[in-house]
């Protein structure tokens, strides 16, 4: 388990990313070599049959992101907050959440493939091993449903190698397994189709174990798995928005997919080969995205906005740095990269005119990408949602249907900067706004604590408390994010009290007299300013003082606290 309230924000949110952007990559990878192996060991009917039928695994995705983005949030805000008893039930609900409704989907997806590709109106010729492809998968949906829950919960537990390295598991199994599939038993599109199936299995298998190894109290166990609806209902709060909204890119994709298919073989080949590489493109804003969700998470929940910005403004220089040098690398070696999947002269033409387009616009996309992962991470789950309807919606989608009337394939190709660039003025405003500030779950889910208060609020509690706040410095460290003043107000109040005092210790939120929850996390203030330390409930400055934390919180979350404590009571101090 990784803590990301602490330290520098720019070095967390880089340690954190690498593992899942290698990740990311790898499950690409095997992905790409799907594409590459049936495309040359195949021909180009079967490149187009893997393309044509990846809308259709997006839709899938989109509910596994809906039913594990909530517990990542919410195990990470708990994480943040110590709400340590809350994130076994959390894991055990999402648990039995993700079971049933992986087994509904395989059902369903079997039943139901024939009539998803006429619907989409994929060309005769490509049907028949499109349709066998998507049969295979949809049976083998445990697996990939299983590794995205089980790293949802290491990742909002700040382990994000655990994934990673049994996806490096699972990619040579799969790279091994295609090539057996294909280049031996010559199985054609259904070899790569069962060697996905097994490689995510294996994966899903073997983070468990780890899971299971390294955080017993989080322990898979069937004779302990409950299923807990509050939780549920408050994880669908957040994910179901997620989910939504990937659904809702996955749906727009197949719109778009139906477009391209009306130009053809070559042209459905072409997108197919030309979106693998651009998946690979997006994958550092995509990664960082993801280290920025649980940032913001376990940061809302210990009550460390100024962290969130700082970790936001890192994460975009970073995004915007690697997206310009991919971006310039994909223009100059289009075509050769397309021809790794197939020389056909038609599919090369189609595929490298994509991406002369998209490569001038992944900093667009980093940008949308990461503020998105900032409202996820606060809670704030129906802004993307939103950001994606008018993006994908009201611009992509309609710009794509009219562009390709005037310009022919190509015109779909533009709808797609157009719908960024929409999409990061929406966000962009949103943020400006601060109302991602105060959506911290962790009291929704039984504990005490609350969001921390900036600008109005804090200035009225300032007033209303008068001298015992207004030079305290961890409100001010609070207000101005100022890590100096934490660390040495920590050096000065350690040698006062004879405690280990940490930096993180100076923080306070503000009391619910001005509208905000008390936090524990504020030694002095624990001690002296609010009076927890001698009236437990009540400092005698409010008529009403519910979100005042008790004691026996305060004890377990402060070292030496009650040390300091029996000192005052005793009248050494």
């Amino acid at each position: 388990m990784k803590d990301l309230t602490t330290g520098g924000e720019a070095r967390a949110l880089f340690a954190f990313s690498v593992p899942m952007l290698l990740g990311n990559v790898f499950q690409q990878f095997y992905n790409m070599v799907d594409s590459v192996v049936v495309g040359n060991f195949v021909g180009k009917t079967a490149l187009a049959a893997v393309g044509a039928s990846f809308p259709i695994l997006m839709l899938m995705v989109s509910v596994q992101i809906g039913l594990t983005m909530g517990a990542t949030v919410l195990i990470a805000q708990q994480f943040g907050a110590g709400e340590r008893d809350r994130i076994r039930t959390t894991v055990n609900t999402t648990y039995i959440a993700i079971f049933w409704s992986s087994a509904v989907l395989s059902i369903v997806g079997v039943l139901a493939t024939p009539f998803i590709l006429r619907a989409m109106h994929i060309p005769d010729d490509v049907l028949p091993e499109a349709s066998a492809y998507l049969r295979i998968l949809f049976a083998g949906m445990l697996g990939p449903f299983g590794y995205n829950t089980v790293s949802a919960v290491l990742r909002g537990l700040g382990d994000s190698r655990t994934p990673l390295y049994a996806l490096i598991f699972s990619t040579v199994v799969n790279i091994v397994l295609d090539l057996v599939f294909v280049a031996v038993f010559h199985w054609g599109v259904a070899g790569v189709a069962w060697a996905t199936v097994i490689a995510q299995t294996a994966s899903f298998l073997a983070a468990l174990a780890f899971l299971d190894k390294r955080n017993p109290y989080v322990r898979f166990s069937f004779h302990g798995l409950s299923f807990d609806r509050p939780t549920f209902d408050l994880s669908m709060k957040i994910g179901l928005p997620s989910g939504l909204q990937q659904g809702l890119v996955a749906f727009g994709h197949m719109i778009l997919m139906r477009l391209v298919n009306g130009f053809g073989t070559d042209a459905v080949a072409g997108f197919s080969a030309a979106s693998r590489l651009d998946s690979f493109a997006m994958m550092p804003a995509m990664s960082l995205s993801q280290a920025v969700t649980t940032f913001t998470g376990q940061n809302i929940g210990a009550g460390r906005v100024d962290r969130v910005r700082n970790g936001l403004r890192a994460g975009l220089r970073v995004s915007l740095a690697i997206s310009g040098v991919i971006g310039l690398a994909v223009i100059l070696s289009s075509g050769d990269l397309i021809s790794l999947f197939n020389q056909d002269p038609g599919v090369v033409s189609v595929g490298e005119r994509y991406l002369l387009v998209i490569g001038m616009s992944y900093s667009l996309f980093g940008i949308l990408f990461l503020m998105n992962g900032v409202f996820r991470g606060a809670g704030e789950a129906m802004i993307p949602m939103y950001s994606t309807i008018l993006a994908l919606w009201l611009v992509r989608v309609p710009c794509a249907v009219w562009f390709s009337s005037r310009m022919g394939v190509d015109g779909i190709w533009w709808s797609v900067p157009a719908g960024w660039t929409v999409g990061c003025v929406f966000t962009g405003l949103y943020y400006a706004s601060g109302r991602w500030k105060r959506k911290s779950l962790v009291g929704m889910s039984g504990s005490g604590s609350g969001p921390g208060m900036e600008g109005e609020d804090m200035d009225r509690m300032i007033s209303y408390c008068g001298l015992v706040c207004s030079e305290c410095p961890a409100l001010v460290a609070r207000r101005t994010g100022d890590d100096d003043l934490r660390r040495r107000t920590a050096a000065e109040w350690s040698a006062m009290h004879g405690a280990d005092v940490r930096p993180e210790h100076v923080d306070c939120d503000g009391c619910t007299a001005a509208g905000g929850i008390h936090t524990p996390h504020c030694f002095e203030c624990g001690i002296r300013a609010c009076g927890i330390g001698r009236q437990v409930a009540n400092c005698g400055r409010c008529d009403e003082y519910p979100g005042c934390r008790k004691i026996s919180d305060f004890l377990a979350m402060v070292p030496d606290a009650r040390k300091v404590l029996d000192a005052e009571r005793n009248g050494s101090v």
